[in-house]
């Protein structure tokens, strides 16, 4: 379910049913697996109409799998290659997080529709670390 606050994208005023059956047209829903429970129940979850794609929550897999910080080990690949299984029976979108070379080329090899390079916090981490670096002595 969802809010029904007036906003911007309503321009700030009452709309009529075509309004939410549009968005509810445009709208997509993606649900990240992120706990053994979401993975062993994939088929079902992909199966269901108002789910569109799949995508994984690596780091909250990896914990929830007992497996510690997320790295991409071969068992990381092989939830994700389950998870893409899943999405290509159901027909729906794949998406994978890509923080490496090899989990790039897996998403490419089951032709995800989308990848993550990275995320925000990772992102700005290396961002102020370069920027920080520069202003040590001897850096460019």
């Amino acid at each position: 379910t969802r809010g029904v606050g007036y906003s911007r994208a309503m321009r700030y005023g009452g709309v009529d049913d075509a309004y939410f059956e549009a968005e509810n047209r445009r709208a997509v829903c993606h649900v990240m697996i992120e706990t053994p429970g979401a993975l062993r129940d994939v088929d079902a979850v992909a199966s269901l109409e108002t789910v569109d794609g799949l995508f994984i929550g690596p780091a909250d897999l990896s914990m929830t799998r007992g497996r510690g910080a997320f790295r991409f080990s071969a068992e990381d690949a092989a939830d994700f290659r389950a998870v893409a299984a899943s999405a290509h029976r159901a027909g729906k979108a794949l998406g994978l997080p890509t923080p490496s070379r090899a989990a790039y080329d897996l998403a490419v090899e089951e032709e995800a529709a989308y990848v993550t390079i990275s995320d925000d916090l990772s992102a700005l981490r290396a961002g102020f670390t370069r920027a920080l670096g520069m202003t040590t002595r001897g850096s460019e």
